[in-house]
């Protein structure tokens, strides 16, 4: 494989919609897991103030300042446990969601070469692949035309995003974050 710059080409309509697919899947994804997570933050750091709580109103009246303690303590849970939450969420926001989105609004795809080191043909499931230079991509699904096409030591071309490095023509295949 070549160091990039590497050419790049506009994305078709079937790449648009893939990347728009994957974005809303991924946001959409991304927020109702953290709704939830906060939810259940402010829950479990709530319900542990509530436990002191009941547990020292059995022995004898809670004062304003063992009140105000609480309510500190429940608090000082409540930052912790969110900030660790919102933290995680916002990286993956910024790393695997939002450059599918950078990749819609530029509209472009780079066109990677790569060096075939090796072709197999699998008669049983009658499946063609090549071996590329990259421990990445080591092998590659191909039809029986482009393996036809090849040969050892070639180059062959992978599309793929700019930004979110997501590869075309991998027959609809992401994963939800």
């Amino acid at each position: 494989m070549q160091a990039g710059p590497y050419e790049r080409e506009p994305i078709t309509e079937d790449d648009r919609e893939m990347l728009l697919s994957i974005y809303e899947t991924r946001r959409r994804f991304l927020f109702c897991v953290y709704i939830i997570l906060f939810a259940i933050g402010v829950a479990c750091s709530r319900r542990g103030v509530n436990t002191v709580g009941a547990r020292s109103s059995r022995m004898h009246q809670l004062t304003q300042e063992e009140e105000h303690d609480n309510f500190l303590i429940w608090m000082f849970d409540l930052v912790f446990i969110e900030t660790i939450l919102m933290s995680t969420g916002v990286v993956l926001l910024f790393k695997r969601v939002l450059p599918y989105r950078k990749d819609l609004r530029q509209g472009m795809k780079e066109k990677v070469p790569y060096i075939i080191t090796n072709k197999k043909y699998f008669p049983i499931t009658d499946q063609y692949y090549i071996g590329l230079d990259d421990p990445k991509y080591m092998n590659r699904e191909v039809d029986a035309d482009t393996y036809a096409q090849c040969s050892e030591g070639g180059e062959f071309y992978i599309y793929r995003a700019v930004n979110s490095k997501y590869i075309f023509e991998e027959s609809g295949r992401f994963t939800i974050l």
